[in-house]
């Protein structure tokens, strides 16, 4: 199901209930269980377009468990990430990962983002993870 709607989704253009297709279609292939999820994590690392990917990034998010977060870690130490995609990487992997682990591996994550406002945003999410008052 998660091959069938994603290639629907690179094919579609225009939006469907407001959301840009592909946007559509990957929402609707994370629906489509663990395996469906594995395999789009899988399509991240295939796809070229960064909009894609970050679709791609959100559908296959969509639990948690070791090889969401392994995937998240690959978004981190990707060169054709983009600083956006590491952004929300971060946010889900400090949502799914307990803290004594998550938080060396955001701190390395945070030097590879290069845009100054995402990585004040990447400074937000750390702080607001393992601020003082955690």
């Amino acid at each position: 199901a998660a091959e069938i709607l994603v290639a629907r989704g690179r094919q579609a253009t225009g939006t469907i209930q407001e959301l840009p297709a592909h946007r559509w279609y990957a929402v609707q292939a994370g629906n489509s269980g663990a395996p469906g999820r594995a395999w789009i994590r899988a399509q991240w690392d295939l796809e070229s377009d960064p909009v894609r990917r970050l679709d791609l990034l959100v559908a296959g998010s969509q639990e948690k468990g070791p090889d969401v977060a392994a995937f998240h870690e690959r978004v981190f130490d990707s060169p054709r990430a983009s600083d956006v995609e590491r952004l929300l990487a971060a946010d889900f992997y400090a949502r799914s990962v307990p803290a004594a682990a998550a938080a060396p591996v955001l701190k390395r994550a945070a030097l590879g983002i290069e845009t100054p406002e995402l990585r004040r945003a990447m400074h937000c999410l750390l702080w607001r993870f393992y601020g003082p008052e955690r």
